[in-house]
């Protein structure tokens, strides 16, 4: 199988730093679904990750319709992070009818592909009303791989979509399980097919009132149990 681990910081990337590890999504917040990370630390992780680095292009938290200084800094934070060398990027957009929004998702594909980067349409395509158009609109587009759930909250619920997909547009899309992925669920995607699977190895910790947030720790037995499959 192929594995991609979702990591925040310099200090989990040297805990996960792996050659079994497929790639991994950088991003910042995870907390709030993952946000944009900085660029100190991408630069870190490009010169120093052995796993592919695929960046996610978020500005803010909340949902994946985006107003025109907020696609213009994801084309901007495209730009250096292809300067910076990662491998490809990660973002996702809807209109206000929860259906990709085609017009702003194709300036951003060409904006990366111009760079040489993968692309990858993330869980935003979860939530859209309308998954097999927008599906075969991203093959259209030339989009690299989809990140999804089939169209659910996890992969325990959208097994038989995430089937389906793989088995008719696979050779046309990567399509990567991702949402709540454990290792007894891992074991039935690998059955049914779907051979990439993207996970996060970080429980919550529960910390004082003296902090704002909250912060994670590393469960390196999950990434040892799923790699191991």
């Amino acid at each position: 199988m192929n594995f991609e681990v979702v990591l925040e910081s310099i200090e989990e990337l040297n805990e996960v730093n792996l050659p079994t590890i497929k790639s991994v999504e950088l991003c910042a917040g995870l907390q709030l679904g993952g946000i944009t990370p900085s660029y100190a630390t991408t630069a870190y992780f490009c010169e120093h990750a052995v796993p592919e680095v695929h960046v996610m292009i978020r500005p803010r938290a909340g949902g994946f319709n985006y107003n025109e200084y907020e696609l213009k800094l994801m084309v901007e934070d495209i730009k250096f992070f292809a300067k910076l060398g990662v491998t490809g990027v990660v973002f996702g957009l809807l209109d206000e009818n929860f259906k990709i929004e085609k017009e702003h998702t194709k300036r951003l594909y060409f904006a990366a592909k111009e760079l040489g980067l993968q692309t990858t349409f993330h869980r935003a395509f979860d939530f859209s009303t309308d998954h097999e158009s927008d599906l075969h609109f991203l093959i259209e587009v030339g989009f690299d791989r989809l990140l999804t759930a089939g169209s659910q909250k996890g992969v325990d619920f959208g097994l038989e979509k995430l089937k389906r997909w793989k088995h008719l547009y696979g050779d046309e899309i990567q399509i990567i399980a991702g949402g709540g992925v454990t290792y007894d669920n891992a074991i039935q995607l690998k059955k049914n097919g779907l051979e990439f699977i993207h996970f996060n190895i970080k429980d919550p910790i529960l910390l004082s009132d003296s902090v704002m947030g909250y912060e994670y720790k590393l469960n390196l037995e999950k990434l040892h149990n799923l790699i191991s499959i």
